[in-house]
């Protein structure tokens, strides 16, 4: 309820929405509102994401526990005048996996885990509201103002800007421009690794397999080999066990891939 509280003071619309939902669902909202943190009350290390080629070529695996996959799906949506095209969890708002709006944002979120929690707006709220980005560098000012629970790391590319990495804390954030080609897994790479409360070894060891084996030029089927492998096991390969969606987008030909567990030979 502290969350929904804080939520409803900076972004009313999304509670709206997310009412919208449970209504139409007959499901009792507040439980509704509780599943839709997903791993705000606790923590799950998930997603891959690779950009090269000049961030011409951005792929992103979603991962999450065995059994969500069902809870994943393509999804494209139009509210307003704008619309985004998106790796949706059914009981989420969206904006917390990988997207691409009308703005020509893309937009890819990687989960962190830090030590400064506080009450105030959960990430995937702050998610779903960066997914709608027509500029992330201004929004990104924007965000320095909002208290916040905790944080994502997210990236963003388009055509007129290249290539921007945000990692966040619950209560700080930062912007930069990432030397390409670059990798982003579950662990702070910037100077706020300092709140790092990330004590795995899947980050890592898909941090240092997918940035050796990340070139300057790659094709597309490179990178779609890339996001495939499996060869350092169940648990740290780039695709692993919990892998359960992928999205590769090629902006030189304004092409995109996607590939769902759920439906794994498609």
């Amino acid at each position: 309820l502290p969350l929904l509280h804080a939520s409803k003071k900076f972004f009313p619309q999304y509670i709206a929405e997310l009412k919208g939902y449970a209504k139409s669902a007959g499901i009792n909202f507040f439980e509704f509102w509780t599943i839709s943190l997903e791993d705000e009350l606790d923590w799950i290390e998930h997603c891959t994401s690779v950009i090269t080629n000049r961030g011409r070529i951005i792929a992103h695996n979603e991962d999450f526990d065995r059994g969500t996959e069902n809870s994943l799906c393509l999804l494209k949506k139009t509210i307003g005048d704008l619309t985004i095209f998106e790796l949706f969890y059914y009981n989420t708002l969206g904006g917390n996996s990988a997207s691409i709006n009308s703005h020509g944002v893309i937009q890819l979120v990687n989960t962190l885990k830090q030590t400064d929690r506080q009450i105030g707006v959960p990430k995937n709220i702050i998610g779903r509201w960066m997914s709608e980005s027509r500029d992330p560098k201004a929004d990104f000012q924007k965000l320095k103002k909002i208290k916040r629970s905790s944080g994502y790391n997210f990236i963003y590319v388009k055509n007129n800007f290249g290539i921007i990495n945000i990692e966040c804390t619950a209560k700080k954030q930062l912007l930069s421009v990432p030397t390409l080609p670059y990798v982003p897994t579950n662990h702070y790479v910037t100077k706020l690794k300092k709140y790092e409360r990330y004590k795995g070894v899947s980050s890592y060891e898909r941090y240092a397999f997918a940035k050796k084996h990340t070139k300057k030029n790659m094709d597309i089927k490179n990178a779609m080999n890339l996001m495939n492998d499996s060869t350092l096991g169940f648990d740290e390969s780039v695709m692993n066990e919990n892998t359960i969606g992928k999205m590769v987008f090629d902006l030189e030909k304004n092409d995109m891939y996607v590939w769902l567990l759920r439906e794994a030979t498609k």
